[in-house]
């Protein structure tokens, strides 16, 4: 990324303790303890390890590994243990494995020596792989939490820490992706649920939908989708490599690498059906160190960004680093492509970018639905930048998705 020329910071001692506000909703309720949500590749270096080792009390606190999801749970269900226990703590892995029809294969779910281990847990840990068999394995047939998830629910509410990367982050919300549909499939035809999107375990609370790998694969627009048809007003899509971290039950800080996106549609038309079509979707993009509140999505920086440099498109002396010429992106749900174009509409001239998504020509009947992107900067649009490394935090910039027809062929060979 460029470097960005510093400017002088208006009202910089202000800013250090102002948060941002983002539009009010009636408070839901919110987790029931500390949090450590990751959005997939979590190297072990991450400084998300370090706070979950903290939440959970620091050196010899007993904490249990939940490895379900992955498709080796034997080996990958050690292997975090061991890295927890190189840390410090004294990790156990519980040995709960899905069976082909994702259920609980051993019983392991009702055992009370499993149970009574995990309630006596000050953390818990879920590790990635198909977050459809840790919800399938933990709750009963009749959809009841089975004895080890409610051992688990009783752990956090006493104070243990529950975290997860990958599926792990995906089972923190009510609602979940399942089997989640690529972004595209996500925006040409509908989600069905209780095959593509089912019940999570909710230890985020009602208010907030999760997702994960943001960044990386595009998942904004599937998530648009998800929280439309589910009714959620807020999404938080976690990026790899990074976390959020809820220590006081309101308040989540981003650590890692990258950072998170948060999704607000309470402002938002989006008509039922498929092919989607939406506007006025507000994204964030925050970045390590910055919080969020998850009662008002109100945006606090880091004091580092707070004391770095104030990007305000609405000031008289905004001087834009980016020209007047608005970007287009022939990919869109592209890896890091949403992050550019925010950061592109806060601090460039034009306020705007757009783009499209489309799939293979000739693939399948859907082969000709593609998708605009547009966004654009409103009135409280605003952010700040660092120069090393060089990294944005992008507040309220609005999102339209529009289906457009895509040429048959899409290309042709140019004559000579």
């Amino acid at each position: 990324m460029p470097r960005r020329p510093s400017r002088p910071v208006l009202w910089l001692l202000f800013l250090a303790f102002a948060s941002v506000f983002a539009p009010q909703i009636v408070r839901a309720e919110g987790p029931k303890g500390p949090l450590v949500i990751a959005g997939g590749e979590f190297a072990f270096t991450n400084e998300g390890w370090t706070r979950f080792k903290e939440l959970a009390g620091g050196d010899g606190a007993p904490v249990v590994v939940i490895p379900a999801a992955s498709g080796n749970p034997e080996r990958n269900g050690r292997r975090a243990a061991d890295h927890l226990t190189r840390l410090g703590l004294k990790a156990t892995v519980i040995p709960l494995i899905a069976d082909k029809d994702n259920r609980d294969r051993d019983g392991v779910a009702e055992n009370p020596d499993w149970v009574a281990l995990a309630r006596a847990a000050k953390g818990v840990w879920f590790i990635g792989g198909d977050q459809g068999r840790i919800t399938g394995a933990l709750f009963r047939t009749d959809g009841s939490d089975s004895a080890l998830l409610a051992g688990i629910r009783a752990a956090h509410a006493a104070g243990a820490v529950v975290g997860g990367s990958s599926a792990g982050a995906a089972i923190m919300s009510t609602t979940m992706f399942k089997e989640g549909p690529s972004p595209l499939e996500a925006l040409r035809a509908p989600l069905e649920k209780g095959r593509h999107t089912d019940r999570g375990l909710g230890f985020i609370g009602d208010g907030w939908f999760v997702d994960q790998h943001f960044l990386a694969r595009g998942r904004f627009a599937r998530t648009l989708v998800a929280m439309r048809d589910h009714g959620f007003a807020r999404g938080v899509g976690v990026e790899e490599d990074s976390a959020i971290v809820i220590a006081d039950g309101r308040t989540a800080e981003v650590v890692g690498s990258r950072g998170v996106v948060l999704v607000d549609m309470a402002e938002a038309s989006a008509p039922p059906g498929a092919p989607v079509a939406l506007e006025g979707a507000s994204l964030s993009f925050l970045g390590p160190g910055d919080r969020f509140d998850l009662a008002t999505g109100a945006v606090t920086p880091s004091p580092r960004k707070a004391s770095g440099t104030l990007v305000d498109p609405a000031s008289p002396g905004f001087d834009p680093y980016y020209g007047a010429e608005a970007p287009w992106f022939p990919d869109m749900l592209g890896p890091q492509i949403l992050y550019e174009a925010m950061t592109r509409v806060l601090d460039g001239k034009a306020g705007r970018a757009e783009g499209i998504a489309f799939g293979r020509p000739g693939d399948g009947p859907d082969a000709r639905v593609g998708f605009e992107f547009t966004l654009t900067r409103g009135p409280d649009t605003r952010g700040w930048f660092v120069s090393d490394p060089a990294a944005y935090t992008v507040l309220n910039v609005r999102l339209a998705v529009r289906p457009v027809t895509m040429a048959d062929p899409l290309y042709q060979p140019l004559g000579r």
